[in-house]
């Protein structure tokens, strides 16, 4: 579940926002040590748009992010972790038309970090419940401001 934190101008009319919308992906690190490890995630964001105030309907705000970075871990038991990460990217944001807007598509460098606490079930399997910040720049490539969402979910692992 993404959970916008700000919003911007498209143009000297129009200012953009999302509401909470939904995120899926994959996510994946290799441990070189219990505590430290390399990885990555595939993520595809997609949120309804609120313009000036007023949600746009029938219109969605997509976004598609590829990040790499630093994982950290510290079991606190046998079966229970704490983790957090950072992460450097890319993101994507299709063409996106609104009513009379047409924003074009761009790209650009985005940041994460994240927190996570992970039941492991049985030797291969387990649960996670995290808190990730995103920061990503525009939208619009007239404005320099960045978007920040916070993300808030539980996955299903796979551990080797």
């Amino acid at each position: 579940m993404n959970i916008p934190l700000s919003g911007y101008d498209i143009d000297e009319r129009h200012e953009f926002s999302t509401s909470s919308g939904s995120t899926a992906g994959v996510e994946g690190a290799w441990f070189f040590s219990p505590y430290i490890g390399l990885g990555g995630r595939f993520a595809v964001s997609n949120t309804a748009i609120i313009v000036n105030g007023t949600e746009a309907e029938a219109n969605t705000f997509d976004a598609i992010s590829l990040s790499a970075g630093s994982y950290f871990s510290y079991p606190l038991s046998s079966r229970f972790s704490i983790g957090s990460k950072l992460l450097g990217g890319f993101v994507h944001y299709p063409k996106l038309q609104l009513n009379d807007i047409t924003v074009p598509q761009r790209n650009g460098f985005s940041f994460g970090s994240g927190l996570s606490l992970t039941f492991r079930a049985t030797e291969h399997y387990g649960m996670k419940l995290f808190l990730n910040y995103n920061l990503m720049p525009s939208h619009s490539r007239r404005h320099a401001e960045w978007m920040n969402t916070l993300v808030a979910g539980s996955s299903f692992l796979i551990l080797f």
